[in-house]
């Protein structure tokens, strides 16, 4: 979905066939979509490199740190999409 909202941003952005002023709202929302799954691919990543890093050592507080705000990021994907597809598609 993050890559699929990537390339429907870009090519809205590089090849726009409405006026700016009617893609500007549909493209704030699904940049913020973008933005959103990103941070939670990246603390995804984060994770696995970390539990790599530990190799069976006991996880410290910068692990916890990542997975609480993992949740939270996870918690606010329904209202984010939900304004993406509130928004009039072009």
């Amino acid at each position: 979905m993050r890559i699929a909202s990537k390339k429907r941003r870009y090519s809205l952005e590089f090849r726009p066939l409405l006026p700016p002023r009617r893609l500007k709202p549909y493209l704030a929302a699904l940049s913020q979509l973008q933005d959103e799954l990103g941070l939670i691919n990246d603390h995804v990543t984060a994770e696995t490199l970390i539990t790599e890093a530990l190799d069976g050592h006991p996880a410290g507080p910068v692990h916890g740190w990542i997975c609480g705000r993992h949740a939270l990021l996870i918690s606010e994907v329904p209202e984010v999409l939900q304004t993406w597809l509130a928004q009039n598609a072009p």
